[in-house]
């Protein structure tokens, strides 16, 4: 799961229609960094929710590290730069998957607590 930092300073700043324009190219950017087999969807206000199957906590941390990068160095419109908090959470399969949205959630408080533009995760 990831949150883009300080987005409400961007739709106060810049406007509505500028905050949407950096929503639908980080969706689209993320589409261009992810697997084939991944999934990246807009979880609600600036956050976004990411499944990569088959992959283990540390490959998730890695996906993470690149597409945090990615989000860094990209120029948003109005010559904007971004950053994100990422919480990262493995699959247990003996949780629901509120549990586990919950873990996510919560290792984005904890990035952003800890300075956003981090990568926390969430170990079970």
């Amino acid at each position: 799961m990831l949150d883009i930092d300080h987005f409400k300073r961007v739709n106060d700043n810049y406007g509505h229609i500028i905050g949407d324009e950096i929503l639908k190219r980080l969706a689209a950017l993320l589409k261009t960094h992810i697997r084939q087999e991944d999934t990246a969807g807009r979880w609600g206000g600036e956050e976004f929710l990411l499944l990569f199957p088959d992959t283990d906590l540390a490959g998730a941390q890695r996906i993470a590290q690149l597409l945090q990068h990615a989000i860094c160095v990209y120029e948003f419109p109005a010559e904007l730069s971004q950053s994100c908090s990422f919480g990262v959470a493995q699959w247990d399969r003996f949780e629901t998957l509120n549990d586990r949205l919950n873990r996510a959630d919560s290792a984005i408080y904890q990035a952003k607590e800890n300075g956003r533009n981090r990568i926390e995760l969430s170990v079970h």
